[in-house]
């Protein structure tokens, strides 16, 4: 299931709207571990992993895009508490970056 979308060049209103949305969904895990698994980052395809404490609900996306003109979808997966994102722009592959988000306590 769609959580959050938000596409390059977006009005004001549609990035408040995924802000929105975002916060709507991981409200509940502020406070939790986030591991975040990469892959086919860049334009060298790599695979890399982070972790962080979410003591803010932008942390999700931030975390995922680059500091430029991107796409972003954040998904719900059949697994508790796992989340899938895929980020296109300049620098990815034409399939973007695909991102694997767990939360644990």
């Amino acid at each position: 299931m769609l959580l959050a979308r938000l596409d390059p060049y977006a009005e004001e209103w549609e990035f408040e709207d995924f802000v929105e949305d975002v916060n709507y969904y991981f409200a509940k895990h502020l406070g939790k571990k986030v591991s975040i698994k990469g892959r086919n980052l860049g334009w060298r395809n790599l695979s890399g992993e982070m972790s962080f404490t979410l003591n803010d609900t932008n942390g999700i996306w931030i975390a995922t895009t680059p500091n430029c003109d991107f796409s972003l979808e954040i998904r719900d997966t059949d697994k508790d508490n796992e989340y899938e994102a895929v980020c296109w722009h300049h620098d990815s592959s034409p399939t973007g970056e695909h991102y694997t988000i767990t939360i644990t306590d």
